[in-house]
């Protein structure tokens, strides 16, 4: 499984225009900025260097912008290889292709051989978790930790359970209400009398992780925070801009999204005149403003993000777009279905990887609506759904069905 999700992923890889090689774009170059820094003991923090409206050179130290677990694993490939793009980009195809035996794994604990198969090709073959470990993204490094997470605590491990799941949230903030859930869903699956103590020791775990990140962020902003990209992310999902897209609910940059004349010179990172925390906190206050001010709207634009959070089609405005429509509906499309056919056939019996993989989905979905949908919010728990309760339900139809089938072959 191990060898077919590297082979998958390398592929993809090599099949970029210019290679591995080529230059880092958008976020990959947030991650790596932050790698560099941490390989030449500069600690967490990047660099930005640009000119704002009036013509000014600002360069500014961003100490929290992007979470910090992923430059932390990504550092010693950055100092080894002096950052080049193509050594972090196999690191993180190695660290992709990890999933899939890893769910293999799961996928056998669960329901036997049979499973673990499914759940291990799946992994290793679904389209977009190789083409996001293709990058230097977070995505595949979370789903791997989200997984593990989830298999830890449905074989009741409530303390490395709970600490992977602190990592998740490390990896991605966005994922924190998912982890939440996942712990408490996985005490819940637990016997009447008997949930406390597996609870507590599972957000003990998670809290412990996660904890002295915040802390430090509190002593450098003034207010707790797992990331100052928080305030950018949510005002591009919440406002007049992202409701009037084509296809409303999708992230808009804060030079389409903010409204006035005061806007951010800094585009994404907020304004020159203001530090780094307060440009998250002026960010987030125009969101949740716009969301009082116009509670109609909000739930509108609520309802499109579950849509766009749902939907198997990106509506991806590059070139490839097409491939990545049709890549969706043959993956996404019939999993949704796979997965709620799973969710409803185990709503009776309510075993701890089936609450963990709803609390999974619906955290995630939570997540979404706070900020905005895409495939990207969907694509960290991907993996778990696959392993956790498609792969299982599968198996177990499978199953019955050669079970009918060898014993209707013996009547008489």
């Amino acid at each position: 499984m191990f060898l077919l999700a590297l082979l998958a992923r390398g592929a993809v890889l090599l099949a970029f225009d210019g290679g591995p090689s080529r230059p880092l774009e958008g976020d990959e170059k947030g991650y790596a900025a932050v790698a560099g820094s941490l390989a030449r003991g500069e600690g967490f923090g990047m660099t930005i260097v640009g000119f704002t409206p009036g013509g000014v050179l600002e360069e500014r130290r961003l100490l929290a912008f992007r979470a910090p677990l992923l430059p932390l694993v990504l550092a010693p490939v950055h100092f080894v290889s002096a950052g080049s793009p193509a050594a972090l980009r196999w690191a993180c195809v190695l660290l992709g292709a990890l999933a899939a035996p890893l769910a293999f794994g799961v996928g056998e604990r669960l329901e036997g051989r049979r499973a673990a198969w499914i759940a291990g090709a799946a992994v290793a073959l679904w389209p977009s978790h190789v083409w996001l470990s293709a990058r230097v993204l977070s995505e595949p490094l979370d789903s791997l930790l989200l997984l593990a997470g989830a298999d830890l605590l449905v074989r009741k491990r409530w303390l490395p359970g709970g600490g992977a799941l602190g990592l998740a949230v490390l990896c991605r903030p966005g994922g924190l209400i998912a982890a939440a859930l996942s712990v408490f869903e996985g005490a819940c699956a637990e016997e009447r009398g008997r949930r406390l103590r597996p609870f507590l020791l599972s957000l003990l775990a998670l809290a412990a992780v996660v904890t002295p990140w915040v802390v430090r962020n509190q002593r450098l902003f003034g207010r707790p925070l797992l990331v100052t990209s928080g305030g950018v992310t949510v005002l591009g999902g919440n406002g007049d801009a992202a409701l009037q897209q084509d296809f409303p609910g999708k992230w808009v940059p804060p030079e389409r999204a903010w409204a006035g004349s005061d806007g951010p010179d800094l585009g994404m990172y907020g304004w020159s005149h203001l530090d780094e925390g307060a440009s998250a906190a002026r960010f987030a206050e125009a969101a949740w403003h716009w969301v009082k001010e116009y509670p109609g709207r909000a739930l509108h634009l609520a309802g499109w993000k579950v849509v766009r959070f749902l939907d198997p089609d990106t509506h991806s405005g590059g070139a490839d777009s097409h491939l990545k429509s049709v890549a969706g509906w043959l993956s996404w499309g019939p999993a949704f279905l796979l997965v709620l056919a799973s969710l409803w056939k185990g709503r009776a019996l309510k075993e701890p990887e089936w609450r963990i993989g709803l609390a999974l989905l619906l955290g995630h979905l939570a997540g979404a609506v706070i900020t905005y949908g895409d495939a990207r919010m969907r694509a960290p728990v991907e993996p778990a759904l696959l392993a956790l309760l498609v792969a299982p339900w599968l198996a177990d139809g499978v199953s019955k069905w050669t079970a009918w089938r060898d014993a209707a072959k013996v009547r008489p």
